[in-house]
């Protein structure tokens, strides 16, 4: 008989292969519970409610940490883990749930139960400028991208150059890049493949999924025509003196936004803006036509835009300015650029349908906008009847 069965002292030690199992099962549940923990912050959309028991000292009050191993010990070792978590005193908690205040065996610290922050009306925690711009064009299209997973962009079925998603992509990226003046398109987009030193160049700086259309001298060709025509328009040739100015924040492409605001982070990346003595101007690129990328819906997307930096400079305490918001649409003529000029009570209204937008988005009601049926890229795969 193995030793260890011998006396009833020492039944419960645990062998060599014993705790090696033991140890093998501690990783492996660990493990499991990480992977668990994985899957559920992957698939949250809006928020994920973390539900568990904290203890508190029984003589001083004070919270002790979680164990470390729990999801609230995973939670707690987030840096931005400090106001996530409402703990409730027991004069909080309802009657019922007093007397059920249990205690742990071998320990004199109690449990406290742990209550979500509650939000009324109930809104999404976060919203992009695309998501508001969407629900405000037509809530049905927003359901059918974001509650179906569908693909959000504005993509269109035609020849090449004509406007399509890579084709408009490719153009962001070369604008992103470029000085605003004429001369230095064909260092950008060269003319012919036949220079191979200059074309491949430029490919290797060129993102990977955007290089098969690079490749396509058709598209370059393009870009460059109606670059061209944007250099020498007035707009164009201010931008392109900003952009020589050396080491002056003046002009900023391709900025991430992220700005909270009552509750609601409010998130996106503008194409460019830059600053005047009594304004700032905030711009969209357009490749296509304004009868393909409807006017109203990239609007809203440059208001949420406007709101956002309203309330960011607010918030620093930085100068109160204009912020005027235009579309430009390059294969159109830049006098015919619609421009906006947003007020205090425009940006405030904004705000406001921005806050709606946040709460009619758990409301799960989503109308159609009938007007806008014939132009939405959805139409063909619309539940509506009526489409």
């Amino acid at each position: 008989m193995p030793d260890f069965l011998k006396g009833s002292d020492k039944k419960e030690d645990l062998t060599v292969s014993g705790m090696w199992h033991e140890e093998r099962e501690t990783k492996a549940l660990l493990e499991e519970e990480e992977r668990f923990w994985y899957v559920a912050s992957t698939r949250a959309r809006d928020k994920l409610i973390i539900c568990g028991l904290t203890k508190t000292d029984s003589s001083s009050g004070e919270e002790l940490p979680p164990v470390e191993e729990s999801f609230l010990g995973m939670l707690s070792s987030s840096r931005e883990a400090g106001d996530k978590w409402t703990l409730c005193s027991e004069e909080e908690i309802a009657p019922s749930y007093k007397n059920k205040k249990r205690t742990l065996s071998g320990s004199t610290e109690s449990a406290n139960m742990l209550y979500p922050k509650i939000v009324s009306p109930a809104k999404l925690a976060r919203l992009s400028a695309s998501a508001y711009a969407m629900l405000s064009w037509c809530p049905t299209a927003y359901r059918i991208a974001y509650r179906q997973g569908r693909t959000m962009q504005w993509t269109l079925r035609g020849g090449e150059g004509t406007g399509g998603s890579e084709f408009g992509s490719l153009a962001h990226w070369v604008l992103s890049k470029w000085d605003f003046s004429k001369e230095s398109l064909s260092e950008l987009l060269p003319c012919d493949n036949n220079d191979e030193s200059k074309y491949e160049k430029v490919l290797i700086k060129v993102p990977y999924e955007l290089r098969e259309e690079f490749r396509s001298v058709f598209s370059r060709k393009q870009i460059r025509e109606i670059l061209s025509d944007y250099a020498m328009s007035e707009e164009g040739k201010m931008l392109s003196a900003l952009s020589s100015q050396k080491g002056e924040n003046k002009l900023w492409r391709e900025t991430p936004l992220r700005v909270f605001d009552e509750g609601l982070l409010m998130v996106g990346a503008t194409d460019i803006f830059w600053e005047e003595a009594d304004r700032i101007c905030l711009r969209d690129w357009k490749t296509t036509t304004e009868e393909i990328a409807p006017g109203e819906y990239y609007e809203e997307q440059l208001k949420f835009y406007a709101y956002s930096m309203y309330i960011f400079r607010k918030d620093k305490g930085l100068q109160n300015k204009m912020i005027e918001i235009g579309i430009n649409y390059l294969r159109s003529s830049s006098e015919k650029k619609k421009i906006i000029e947003m007020s205090e009570d425009a940006l405030q209204n904004t705000g406001e349908r921005v806050h709606e937008a946040a709460v009619s988005a758990l409301m799960d009601i989503f109308d159609a906008r009938y007007e806008h049926c014939t132009r939405c890229p959805w139409g063909e795969i619309c539940s509506k009847k009526h489409v």
